[in-house]
């Protein structure tokens, strides 16, 4: 076997962290000594298949951890070598009795760093609930925000690509659109923000990307479809989206976001109003509940004839 790197590809903090609150629990929940904690690496490192990184090739057996490395991981319950944490996750990994606790461990880690935001909203609103992050999890995926176009809200619907979940944050999230302005120019905007899930409702705040005029977007979802079982890992959501671009005066736009499976081959576009009675029941409720428009011209004059 040629040299190895000094060690694998390192494990994503998220991991690393989750990996060493597992121990450190497990290691207090049975009792477990350091050397006990030695030996279980020791007994997994004798088995001779081999594990494969983008770094190299590796023997079990060189993911052990020496007494003073694992005693310094239970005393301060943080992250150590790259080795050592990668050795314990594969480990963990391999046991099937541990392996769905390892699971919720990463997925509280990564919902971590945005728990505190969580919780301000909530206690804002009058909420003091724990965070559910199966709740969080479930909201992630792709979808197709159907909404009345901002710019001919008669004649036009504006369908947004809507995702929550970037890379390992669950709640960050991108809504991007694209529509032809008053003069003709093809536009493709992006919003990005965060989804903040408060007592039963959820809410997403969004800032616009690359604009030289202040852009914000708030969708207030009053109804979300949290099927945990579902295959998409979620259901369609409603709601009201608020905007405040420039110095326009704000509107308020009703919305219907479908969940579409993963990768699927979905841009952003607008449609014919034409169009409208071949979409699904759900989307034309959604959409018949009006809009506060920023034009004058497309105001509905209720009070008027």
């Amino acid at each position: 076997m040629s040299a190895k790197p000094t060690h694998p590809v390192p494990l994503d903090l998220a991991v690393s962290e989750a990996v060493a609150r597992l121990l450190v629990d497990l290691a207090r929940e049975n009792d477990w000594r350091i050397g006990t904690v030695k030996s279980l690496l020791s007994k997994f490192g004798q088995d001779p298949t081999f594990v494969y990184t983008e770094a190299g090739q590796y023997d079990h057996a060189e993911f052990e951890a020496d007494y003073s490395t694992i005693k310094k991981l239970i005393e301060t319950e943080k992250p150590i070598n790259d080795f050592h944490m990668w050795g314990f996750f594969l480990y963990f990994t391999e046991q099937d009795d541990i392996r769905p606790r390892l699971e919720r461990y990463i997925l509280d880690s990564r919902l971590k760093p945005k728990i505190d935001l969580v919780k301000s909203f909530n206690k804002f609103f009058g909420f003091f609930a724990e965070v559910d992050a199966d709740r969080c999890k479930s909201l992630g995926g792709t979808y197709e925000l159907f909404r009345p176009s901002h710019i001919r809200p008669k004649h036009e619907i504006m369908v947004s690509v809507f995702q929550i979940g970037i890379g390992d944050d669950l709640l960050r999230c991108t809504l991007e659109n694209f529509f032809t302005d008053k003069i003709g120019r093809e536009r493709n905007e992006k919003f990005f923000g965060e989804v903040i899930p408060y007592g039963a409702r959820t809410m997403a705040i969004l800032r616009a990307e690359g604009r030289t005029q202040t852009a914000n977007i708030v969708l207030h979802f009053d109804g979300v479809d949290d099927q945990y079982n579902d295959p998409l890992g979620g259901g369609d959501m409603h709601g009201i989206m608020l905007s405040a671009i420039g110095n326009a005066p704000g509107s308020a736009w009703p919305f219907y976001a479908v969940k579409v499976p993963s990768h699927p081959e979905i841009t952003p576009r607008v449609v014919p109003s034409s169009d409208f009675e071949s979409l699904p029941e759900d989307i034309q409720d959604s959409l018949n509940r009006g809009a506060v428009h920023w034009e004058p011209k497309n105001y509905p004059n209720p009070y008027v004839g």
